[in-house]
C-alpha cells in the first residue's frame, strides 16, 4: 500500500514539475510587425500541409537543457487568425491515458495533464512560416524519458486538428544541435522539398489508378467469367470420380482466386491513400 502511495506523489511531482518546465518556454518564435495573413483553407488543410522540419536542443542559462521541435506551414495555408501549438506528453504517459487522436479531449477525459505550447508567432520565412514550441528546464531525471510533440492548428470557432504522425524525442539521444537561421532554413527547405516530391509521387499514382481502375476491374471481371464457365463445363461433362475430383479443385481455385482479387480490388486504393496521408509527416 504504501509503495502504491509513493508511486502516485512520484507521478503527481513529475507532472507538475512537467507542466512547470514547460510554462517557463516561450511557447513559439516570437517575431515584431508579424504581417496579417487570411486564408481560406481549414484546419485539415493546414494540418496536412505543414511539414516537421527538425528538433533542437541546448543547454543555456535561461531555458536549462531544452527541446525545440521546428515546424513550417507554407504561406498559402498560414492563417494568423489561427493558433498553433504542439501538445507534449511523456510518450509512457500517453499510452498510459490513451492519448491517441483528439489529444485535448481525451486528456480532459481521461484526467490526464498534458502540456500546451501555443506558438506566439510564426517567423517569416520566404515561402512560408516557422513555427517553433517545445521543452524548457528538462531535470537530470528526463532527459532520457521519451517525449511526444503533436503539432496542432485550431480556428476561431474552436474546430481543431492534429498531425497525424507525432514525433517522439528525448534530450539524451538528440544529435541535433542549436543551429544558426541559415542552417535551419536549409533544413527547412530540405524537409519541404521531401515532402513536396513523395506528395507528386503519391499524386501520379492515384491519377494513373484512377484512370485505369475501372478498365482492370472489367479485365479481372471477363476472367473470372470465363474461368467459370470453363469450370462449368468442366463440372458438368465430367464422367469419371478422377476428372470430378480436378473440377472441383478448379473450383476451389476460382474461388480462392475471387477473393484474392477482390483483395487487391479494396486494398489497392487504401493502400495509395494510406501513403497520401502517411506523407504529412
Amino acid at each position: 500500500m504504501e509503495k502504491t502511495i509513493n508511486k502516485s506523489k512520484s507521478l503527481f511531482l513529475f507532472v507538475i514539475m512537467f507542466l512547470l518546465a514547460i510554462s517557463m518556454f516561450g511557447g513559439g518564435t516570437v517575431t515584431a510587425n508579424a504581417q496579417t495573413v487570411e486564408s481560406n483553407y481549414t484546419v485539415q488543410d493546414i494540418i496536412d500541409n505543414t511539414v516537421f522540419v527538425t528538433f533542437r536542443k541546448g543547454d543555456t542559462a535561461e531555458r536549462g537543457k531544452y527541446i525545440i521541435a521546428c515546424y513550417y506551414v507554407p504561406n498559402e495555408y498560414y492563417d494568423t487568425s489561427f493558433t498553433y501549438g504542439v501538445v507534449i506528453f511523456p510518450k509512457d504517459y500517453g499510452l498510459k491515458y490513451n492519448l491517441t487522436a483528439d489529444y485535448h479531449k481525451q486528456a480532459e477525459a481521461n484526467g490526464a495533464a498534458i502540456a500546451d505550447v501555443v506558438a506566439t508567432n510564426g517567423l517569416p520565412e520566404e515561402n512560408g512560416y516557422g513555427i517553433n514550441c517545445g521543452l524548457a528546464q528538462i531535470y537530470e531525471g528526463n532527459l532520457s524519458r521519451t517525449f511526444c510533440f503533436i503539432f496542432y492548428a485550431k480556428d476561431a470557432d474552436g474546430n481543431i486538428a492534429y498531425m497525424n504522425k507525432p514525433q517522439f524525442a528525448d534530450y539524451e539521444s538528440l544529435d541535433v544541435g542549436e543551429m544558426t537561421l541559415e542552417e535551419l532554413l536549409n533544413k527547412t527547405e530540405l524537409a519541404t522539398d521531401m515532402q513536396g516530391s513523395f506528395k507528386t509521387i503519391i499524386l501520379k499514382i492515384q491519377e494513373l489508378v484512377n484512370s485505369i481502375w475501372i478498365y482492370v476491374v472489367i479485365a479481372m471481371s471477363s476472367v473470372v467469367i470465363v474461368w467459370a464457365l470453363y469450370i462449368g463445363i468442366r463440372v458438368i461433362i465430367a464422367q469419371k470420380n478422377e476428372e470430378k475430383i480436378n473440377a472441383r479443385g478448379m473450383l476451389k481455385g476460382l474461388l480462392i482466386g475471387v477473393i484474392v482479387m477482390f483483395v487487391i480490388a479494396v486494398g489497392a486504393p487504401l493502400l495509395i491513400n494510406g501513403l497520401s496521408h502517411w506523407v504529412t509527416w
